[in-house]
């Protein structure tokens, strides 16, 4: 006797009805990703250059700290970004396949 015989279980979906590929949910937030990009891509910038130095305190801190804070948010700066990247990608993937 098979298992699904003896609870009485009958399947509600249909084998020979292809399945549906609905667009990802994340399809509407595909833009206001890439805007997210450009900002986050705006303070990578902004840590490059003495204006993102001058927003550590500058009395606490010294020139070559604040230049090693700005480089650690440079860089989860940009791991950020590149999983924001990998979001919009995995989106436009879902949309296209």
């Amino acid at each position: 006797m098979d298992d699904n015989e003896g609870l009485d279980y009958v399947s509600s979906v249909d084998p020979f009805k292809p399945e549906k590929n609905d667009p990802s949910v994340d399809a509407p937030d595909e833009k206001a990703l890439v805007r997210l990009v450009r900002v986050v891509d705006g303070q990578i910038k902004l840590y490059h250059t003495i204006s993102g130095m001058k927003r550590f305190d500058t009395s606490k801190f010294t020139a070559e700290e604040r230049e090693a804070m700005c480089a650690q948010f440079v860089q989860l700066l940009s791991s950020l970004k590149q999983s924001m990247n990998n979001a919009i990608d995995g989106v436009r993937e879902k949309q296209n396949g």
